[in-house]
């Protein structure tokens, strides 16, 4: 039997096995262990078996030995994130006992997490529509796996209803698309446009697709999933969701751009002082403008710091957007590297707040008041991620932004006005989200503890401040020195059809 084929899946053929292999254990051996040693044994295990997937992933079974252990190329790299997001998660899992059924949980999260992997990998249509519906369903389910409370079943059902909505505006899209050139092929798709002059139905095509891909994304309109479900579904689901899922989705969202770049000038809008655009183009620049103003302003009026972290990410996903309006390599490298420095940054809020809120009895302000003075790493850590989040030099947030902005500014749609304008709303509303992000660091930092609040010492094992130590260095690292990831994901993104 030929093997071949298979080897390219191998981590994650072997991620599958680990992850039923956790399911059995829990049913035959972990079953009557005590809840907590229970949850955090599956929860390493688990996370060990998503290091054997990138491991796999980096490990050459082919060619010569001295080339077993070589560079890793943009698909891979962005598989290991997804991999090395969902360990994360995994270990983020281990601090909160909200289930009886781990073992269901760590499984339903490895192939939430499969789904993602097998997503960046997908050159074909319904490859990326199955992956899609793949990540998507088991996330729906982990949302509502709290059944002892209704509004994380609430919340579910919300983001189950929008998801089915946008994964039928996707496949409208992909129907035309296919309709349009006969090939279920990307580099196909591409090659079709190339060589013919498409009509309206292209537009039509994209329309539905950035329709389907703004629900993954969540941007304004698509977006009113996000805030319910990231304050209902468990913390460490919400965390995979606002980040893992954001990185897979944006990446195959680049890859669909590119598919135009051959058929740009089939269809344009507005003429005179400022050169002609593409159509879609002014469509997404209207939905970066809506994010942006609805996402910041309506942060503005939240208490509890995981909708704040909702409405956040929604005005984050705006700035990305501007990126790929830019309609340039270089933008779309820069949209990727804004997305795996907003994953690191959310994925590290999302862990510290899951500890703090859980000792603090709550996770509004109220409850998390002066929470960081009971673990200063901690609250050290979270200072960095948030101040990552806020656009604040030297971290890579900072520099998220200004490349986002400098495409924008420089791109070939920037004659005359250009995108000048909303480069200028853009930085008011950061301006806007530096503020609320300030009144959490206040909450943790200088707020006062109500009379009743706990006041004893947070402890949490060196495994898990080494992780969040570690998100916290390469936010740092990638603000200080983005020349290297910068120049391998363009380099990535130019190979990559």
């Amino acid at each position: 039997m030929n093997t071949a084929p298979f080897l390219p899946c191998l981590p994650q053929i072997a991620l599958s096995l680990w992850a039923f292999g956790l399911l059995a254990a829990d049913a035959f051996w972990f079953r009557h262990w005590p809840m907590p040693r229970r949850n955090r044994r599956l929860g390493l295990l688990s996370a060990l078996g998503y290091g054997l997937s990138i491991f796999l992933l980096l490990w050459r079974p082919v060619g010569e030995p001295s080339q077993s252990f070589g560079p890793v190329s943009l698909v891979e790299m962005m598989e290991i994130l997804v991999f090395a997001g969902a360990a994360l998660t995994a270990l983020i899992c281990t601090r909160d006992e909200w289930t009886e059924h781990c073992g269901e949980l760590y499984t339903l999260l490895t192939v939430s997490a499969l789904g993602l992997s097998f997503l960046v990998m997908a050159r074909d249509l319904i490859m990326v529509f199955l992956c899609l519906e793949l990540s998507s369903i088991t996330l729906y389910a982990l949302t509502a796996m709290r059944g002892d409370r209704r509004d994380a079943t609430e919340a579910a059902f919300k983001y189950f209803l929008y998801g089915s909505l946008s994964s039928a505006f996707l496949l409208f899209g992909l129907t035309y698309l296919y309709g349009l050139t006969g090939t279920l092929e990307l580099a196909g798709i591409a090659e079709a446009f190339s060589r013919q002059s498409p009509g309206p139905l292209l537009m039509m095509a994209m329309l539905f697709v950035v329709a389907g891909m703004g629900f993954k994304i969540a941007v304004v309109p698509f977006h009113l999933w996000a805030p319910d479900a990231y304050q209902c579904a468990p913390l460490p689901v919400a965390a995979f969701v606002a980040s893992v899922s954001k990185i897979a989705s944006v990446f195959i969202l680049i890859l669909f751009l590119g598919v135009l770049a051959g058929a740009q000038g089939a269809f344009s809008l507005g003429a005179g002082a400022v050169r002609t655009q593409p159509g879609w183009v002014a469509a997404l620049t209207f939905i970066s403008l809506a994010s942006m103003v609805l996402g910041n302003f309506a942060a503005l009026n939240q208490t509890h710091v995981r909708r704040l972290l909702a409405y956040s990410g929604i005005a984050h996903m705006g700035y990305l957007l501007i990126a790929l309006c830019a309609g340039t390599p270089a933008g779309k490298a820069a949209a990727l590297y804004y997305v795996i420095v907003y994953a690191m940054a959310t994925l590290g809020t999302f862990g510290v707040l899951g500890v703090l809120g859980t000792q603090s009895g709550g996770e509004t302000f109220r409850h998390l008041a002066g929470a960081a003075h009971r673990n200063p790493t901690l609250g050290f850590f979270l200072s960095l991620f948030v101040l990552s989040l806020a656009g604040i030099p030297p971290m890579a947030g900072f520099m998220g932004k200004f490349l986002v902005f400098s495409e924008a500014l420089t791109s070939p749609h920037a004659v005359g006005l250009g995108m000048l304008w909303l480069v200028i709303i853009a930085l008011l509303t950061s301006a806007v989200a530096f503020y609320y992000y300030l009144i959490l660091l206040k909450a943790v930092w200088i707020s006062e503890p109500a009379e009743e609040a706990p006041r004893e010492l947070i402890h949490t094992p060196w495994w898990f401040n080494a992780a969040m130590g570690l998100l916290a260095l390469l936010i740092l690292v990638l603000g200080i020195f983005p020349a290297p990831l910068l120049e391998f994901l363009a380099a990535g993104l130019a190979h990559t059809r």
